[in-house]
């Protein structure tokens, strides 16, 4: 199955992507020595909005939700 790499965004030392292949959002350092997938849960079409801080806010499904850079606080943003 092919891969493609959907809403790239580049934050300090950092690349953040969703890879439709398992539908991850992952990070990778600039030199790609150091790849990390961020949440086990699928994020499926998510965009990255922006990065602020130690937070990634993206859409899911049409729904706003933020993620610690490390991978932690996975959770739903309520409007």
């Amino acid at each position: 199955m092919a891969s493609f790499i959907l809403s790239l965004t580049v934050s300090g030392e950092w690349i953040y992507f969703v890879d439709t292949s398992d539908d991850g959002l992952y990070k990778m350092k600039k030199d790609a020595m150091k790849l990390t997938r961020l949440s086990g849960t699928k994020v499926k079409a998510a965009g990255i909005l922006r990065i602020e801080g130690s937070w990634i806010y993206f859409m899911y499904n049409r729904e706003p939700f933020k993620i610690k850079t490390d991978g932690t606080g996975f959770q739903k943003i309520g409007l």
